[in-house]
């Protein structure tokens, strides 16, 4: 039976166990896609590993991480997880969280939670925009000043990077900041066990060569279960679902509205100074966000043209109905999550 819920005080829908979601699941089509791609990525043992999602800051990375959190049971890490700077305490925590979970959700500077782990994982990361990513970072710490909230270490720490023009960040504080995205991913590669402690493993990963960092995280990302693309969420999303052979899909997952303005009204000269701090971020997303396209062609297909579609309903007339008038004009019944969900009933029974 389908069901709807609300998540976050926002309209969510999500397809449980429905009969014609089981059919996207286990179509020949799609169960012929399905089984090469698990050959391809040698995941053979899947259904029995750990998902460790690796959540890089400003990567959209907590809606990716809610819509997982949503479909499986879920150990999340926070920052109170990195504080510990003691590798064996680091693994300790860990363990204690994270045994018996299916999904571990853990944040950005938290090096490979694998040793605290029993049985294989299957390591699952998202990739931005590398300009987007600096410019979310300013632009979100700004916001958190203007609305005077901060206290503290995290207030200095605001102002050190937003208490400024954005093109003083650009040209005096980001390129203290080079590449921090493929560094936040090699320090989530990194054994805790094979360093002193938790602040010489992230000095290490701050410490290598350019060449070394893209040569790294290049072969890391491709022993990788999974790495999706922010700038197609939905899709990063059903594809990963579809590999894992899963029967829900959050169809309207959340996406944070960020503050920042859209890269194309960014003064070019700024861009390309961004660019120049995270050439080995630029270069990574490329690559990967090419080999997302080509890799998972198929369920992409699939969801936008059968699924994707749906998304488009007005949620401004959804909530505006909530109260319970679903009446049309003529006096019957128009209720537009039932008119939605009979549409996604039609158009799986066509695949």
């Amino acid at each position: 039976m389908t069901l709807l819920k609300m998540f976050n005080s926002k309209l969510q829908f999500q397809i449980d166990s429905s009969a014609d979601m089981l059919r996207l699941n286990h179509g020949k089509r799609m169960e012929r896609a399905r089984q090469r791609l698990r050959e391809q990525l040698d995941a053979s043992d899947l259904d029995k590993a750990t998902l460790v999602y690796h959540n890089i800051g400003f990567t959209g990375s907590s809606s990716f991480s809610s819509s997982l959190g949503r479909a499986f049971d879920t150990a999340v890490y926070g920052y109170e997880e990195l504080n510990c700077n003691s590798s064996e305490e680091f693994i300790k925590r860990v363990a204690e969280r994270g045994t018996n979970k299916k999904l571990i959700s853990i944040h950005t500077r938290a090096p490979s939670v694998t040793p605290a782990l029993q049985g294989s994982c299957f390591d699952i990361q998202l990739l931005r925009v590398p300009e987007k990513v600096y410019t979310s970072i300013y632009y979100w710490h700004l916001k958190l000043l203007n609305e005077g909230q901060l206290t503290g270490p995290m207030l200095d720490a605001a102002r050190g990077i937003a208490d400024r023009s954005f093109e003083s960040y650009v040209n005096d504080y980001i390129p203290g900041l080079p590449n921090t995205v493929s560094r936040g991913i090699l320090i989530s590669m990194l054994d805790p066990r094979e360093f002193s402690d938790i602040n010489a493993l992230i000095a290490y990963a701050h410490g290598v060569s350019d060449d070394e960092l893209y040569t790294r995280v290049r072969e890391g990302l491709l022993r990788y279960g999974f790495v999706g693309i922010t700038e197609y969420m939905s899709e990063s999303l059903f594809s990963l679902l579809f590999l894992l052979g899963e029967n829900k899909f959050p169809l309207w997952p959340k996406v944070g509205v960020s503050s920042a303005p859209p890269l194309e009204q960014m003064d070019a000269s700024l861009r390309e100074k961004i660019r120049s701090v995270c050439r080995v971020d630029c270069k990574i997303y490329e690559e990967f966000h090419d080999l997302f396209l080509s890799r998972y062609a198929e369920p992409i297909a699939v969801f936008r043209e059968s699924i994707g579609s749906l998304c488009a309903v007005d949620k401004t007339t959804l909530i505006q109905k909530s109260a319970g008038n679903w009446n049309d004009a003529s006096g019957t019944t128009a209720n537009p999550f039932i008119a939605t969900l009979r549409r996604l009933r039609r158009a799986l029974r066509e695949l």
